[in-house]
């Protein structure tokens, strides 16, 4: 980990000196069109100029529907993941009896940014997440063997984002800004629902079904943008490193992420754009100390979605989206897919997801 710090303070350094000798002007007319260019899902893309607002609301839909172990993908029939689970613990006894059939997530979040100077703008962000799993289980009733699916929810305010973004150099239709931002803790994280195993109704709270990590979590970032003419791209590496560990016990595992992406301006208004991202996240470090009071208690139960050694991988995306601008409001969709997945243990992957944006500057 202590590389990964280092790698990134490297990165910053070198880019940030580098690009500061080159240029030294400010093309505002130029910069702003950097938004139009940039997929929906992209935030932190651009500062505003002093004293000028900017608000956003963004919505996301993902939907997962398959538990993956590495890059296999699994079907949802418990034999063959209780098979894949044996495999990967090394115990002929290791099983699951709970399983998740498949999960969405709909985020609301609504951002508002604020130029406290030509270079420095400032972002706060509230966000609220919807989460459905359906699941399906494997339990006794007496001598009988049942087979069960049941919908679990997780509805809220998630955790609040806070963020300075810098431009450090502008010039020829480069741009490069570094940022930082914090997440606080405010989604709740003691989110549980109740399963039948072996006749007994076990309260248990799965990772994913969470509103929020339940730590302070930094987020720098790193973003470089180009236009010439109506050709826009850009280049962002970003990361959520945890501090600490919640009330819980646990802490999610750091993530880090890059993307990259190029906008071509069909029209003064009508601009397609497509993008490539790769991101990895580590394992959850600790356990959740409801879980871990009854798996402690049954070694050989490895139900998927409560382990923390099931979390963590990597993954690249592409995205397919379209920005247009009507009456001063900027509007942006955004369809991303996964190309690549490659997720510890065994967990349930991502299918695909959308994104829409809309935001005004005043």
């Amino acid at each position: 980990m202590k590389k990964a710090y280092i790698f990134c303070l490297s990165i910053f350094s070198v880019c940030s000196l580098s690009l500061s000798q080159e240029v030294h002007t400010h093309e505002h007319g130029i910069f702003h069109k950097a938004p139009l260019f940039s997929p929906a899902s992209i935030s932190r893309d651009h500062v505003m100029q002093k004293g000028q607002f900017m608000l956003t609301y963004r919505y996301m839909y993902m939907w997962m529907g398959n538990y993956y172990a590495g890059t296999q993908k699994l079907s949802t029939d418990r034999r063959i993941i209780n098979r894949k689970i044996r495999e990967i613990t090394g115990d002929p006894a290791a099983h699951g009896h709970v399983f998740s059939n498949w999960m969405k997530m709909q985020m609301h979040m609504v951002e508002l940014m604020y130029g406290l100077t030509d270079k420095l703008t400032v972002m706060g962000m509230v966000q609220y997440t919807d989460k459905e799993m359906r699941m399906f289980g494997h339990h006794h009733h007496g001598n009988h063997h049942h087979h069960g699916k049941v919908d679990h929810a997780s509805r809220g305010l998630g955790d609040i984002i806070l963020s300075a973004d810098y431009l450090v150099a502008q010039g020829g239709g480069n741009s490069l800004i570094v940022g930082m931002g914090v997440s606080l803790p405010a989604g709740k994280i003691n989110k549980t629902h109740v399963h039948i195993i072996h006749d007994e109704e076990v309260p248990l709270r799965e990772y994913s079904m969470q509103l929020g990590s339940g730590t302070y979590d930094l987020l720098p970032s790193l973003t470089y943008t180009y236009t010439y003419g109506k050709l826009g791209a850009g280049l962002q590496a970003n990361a959520t490193i945890r501090t600490g560990r919640n009330k819980e016990g646990y802490r999610f595992g750091h993530v880090f992420g890059t993307a990259g992406w190029v906008g071509y301006m069909l029209s003064d208004f009508l601009v397609p754009n497509v993008s490539v991202r790769y991101s990895k996240w580590g394992r959850i470090k600790g356990e959740d100390k409801l879980n871990k009071e009854y798996f402690s208690q049954h070694p050989t139960f490895k139900d998927p979605d409560f382990q923390p050694d099931y979390q963590g991988g990597e993954r690249v995306n592409v995205g397919v989206g379209l920005n247009t601008k009507i009456k001063g409001v900027t509007i942006g969709i955004d369809y991303v897919k996964p190309v690549y997945q490659k997720l510890n243990g065994v967990q349930m992957g991502v299918d695909y997801y959308v994104s829409l944006k809309a935001s005004k500057a005043f």
